[in-house]
């Protein structure tokens, strides 16, 4: 398998992937980071760096190539093994969260709040994750060489696996594989003997972010 590319993209290890997408961001508010289409790219190296080091913490050595053009099908591309697997991306945030309108709010209040329910995330989160990638498989109807990561971006008390598995027991063969991963923990939700796969929530030990990005992420 194999993706498209930029000329001025190359592939690297994710923990340098990572402190890129960090200092890329410390330098941007975030009410411009999460408004501004220019800054698509630095979440999405961000959040494929995030997955690497999750990857090759459980599965193999790896690396990942960013792809800068906007019209391919893969945002970024796995090299493990002497394969490359490419990948699509996409954010899944709670139902109804304005994320960006929250962060242009906080510049003229900064004690603005937002409603934090983790018991809610673990009820409707399948069902959130189920609705991501059910917009994703209709976009790409023929993906069977494409696997999908889910950004998980919000809050979730003890998020079932098995419940997310059973959920999107429609989309096992929509992608080559299917893959979750939150801001310090990822999971396979279909994976293969090729890809691999992480068969229940790992912890990601080898995330360190300075506080700055700690914030940035989490909030």
């Amino acid at each position: 398998m194999a993706g498209r590319c930029s000329m001025n993209s190359e592939f690297k290890l994710p923990l340098v992937l990572l402190r890129e997408s960090e200092n890329e961001m410390k330098e941007i508010p975030n009410s411009r980071l999460f408004n501004d289409s220019q800054y698509q790219k630095t979440l999405e190296k961000w959040a494929a760096a995030i997955f690497g080091l999750g990857y090759e913490e459980y599965v193999s050595d790896c690396k990942i190539k960013i792809i800068e053009k906007e019209q391919d099908s893969a945002d970024f591309i796995l090299r493990s093994n002497n394969k490359d697997f490419p990948f699509q991306l996409t954010e899944r945030q709670r139902e109804g969260r304005k994320r960006g309108k929250l962060y242009k709010e906080r510049e003229k209040d900064s004690l603005k709040t937002e409603p934090y329910s983790p018991e809610e995330g673990r009820i409707k989160g399948p069902q959130w994750i189920y609705e991501a990638v059910d917009k994703k498989a209709k976009k790409y109807p023929d993906s069977e060489k494409l696997s999908l990561l889910v950004h998980i971006n919000f809050g979730a008390n003890k998020l079932e696996r098995d419940k997310i598995v059973q959920k999107l027991g429609e989309f096992e063969n929509s992608f080559f594989s299917i893959w979750l991963v939150t801001n310090h923990q990822i999971c396979s939700v279909f994976g293969n003997s090729e890809v691999g796969s992480i068969e229940g929530w790992g912890n990601i030990s080898t995330i360190i972010p300075p506080q700055f990005f700690k914030n940035k992420v989490m909030s």
